[in-house]
């Protein structure tokens, strides 16, 4: 016989939520990555190529996942950023007081580029790896031609105050800059839709932005502030945005290939998930740590994370 069987509308709301919990529910591991300074992190669309770069030393690669790590031959450096392509092949690294290095086979060496020392602060990567950009203080630098020669860009009007943050489409086209303000004032966010020939400023929340990810498509984008403790994110170029309930100070952010998924790290707090483009957050659980960097699959089904001071761990 066939029973009916009704649910309280409490009833409806607590399974709805612990089925959005388990969707999260995997366990962070520490990888055989030595404990190191580590300061930021890329890999390839599964994560099965990874590099990890330490801040007053080198940078270290994995072609299985994060089993196995190798030093590379890239020189001890402040090493500031690091982005791939999504086959994990084309790999850019930043110098926070020198110049830009990359690597055409997974990260395994790496030479320097024609940049000039600079006080570079962030890169991003397109998808096939040969649209590679560089954020100094006040300008973007740009190769089209996976860094055989570069230009630079900024929004029309003169020079900025001081990037923090960029991110691209997979195709290049669309690019994300986001600032973080000087004084008093609140940072500034500025889209590019024609990589990076014209720019145009759109209108988030106030903040002081410290970290952007852009969807594939580059309709997605979603930023952290370091200051006011939001993650903000528009699911429709930048012309509109939702801020999340202020969380802590975000220093670094990933998103799936769709921008439906979304992850954040902020210093030594917790590490924070979204599964619908930010309406809501899980803690991940993850261990305490000096969290410095992290990525996301393109699926968003995967994580791998740099602690400062600590390891490499993946979820």
């Amino acid at each position: 016989m066939r029973r009916n069987v009704r649910l309280s509308g409490a009833a409806i709301i607590l399974l709805m939520l612990l089925f959005r919990y388990t969707a999260y529910c995997q366990n962070w591991y520490q990888t055989s990555a030595p404990k190191n300074n580590w300061s930021a992190i890329a890999g390839s669309s599964d994560l099965s190529i990874l590099a990890a770069t330490v801040n007053g030393g080198g940078i270290y690669y994995s072609t299985n996942g994060g089993t196995n790590w190798y030093l590379s031959n890239a020189p001890s450096n402040a090493w500031s950023s690091i982005g791939c392509s999504t086959n994990g092949k084309f790999a850019f690294a930043t110098v926070l007081d020198a110049g830009c290095w990359l690597s055409t086979n997974a990260g395994q060496t790496w030479n320097q580029t024609g940049l000039p020392t600079n006080g570079w602060i962030a890169c991003a990567v397109s998808a096939a790896g040969n649209q590679l950009m560089a954020e100094s203080p006040f300008l973007i630098w740009m190769s089209s031609d996976s860094g055989f020669s570069w230009d630079t860009t900024a929004p029309e009007g003169g020079y900025p105050t001081y990037w923090e943050g960029i991110a691209c489409s997979a195709n290049g086209t669309h690019i994300t800059g986001v600032q973080g303000g000087a004084s008093s004032e609140f940072g500034s966010i500025y889209t590019s839709s024609d990589a990076g020939r014209t720019w145009i400023q759109v209108t988030p929340p106030d903040s002081s932005w410290r970290c952007v990810a852009l969807s594939a498509d580059g309709q997605t984008l979603a930023a952290g502030s370091c200051c006011e403790g939001t993650v903000s994110v528009s699911t429709n170029f930048g012309s509109e945005f939702r801020a999340s309930s202020g969380f802590g100070v975000w220093n670094g952010i990933s998103i799936s290939s769709k921008g439906n998924k979304i992850v954040a790290i902020q210093g030594t707090s917790a590490i924070l998930a979204s599964a619908n483009f930010g309406a809501s957050w899980v803690d991940l659980d993850a261990p305490s740590e000096n969290w410095s960097g992290i990525v996301f699959s393109t699926d968003g089904n995967e994580i791998v994370a740099v602690a400062n001071g600590s390891g490499v761990f993946r979820w």
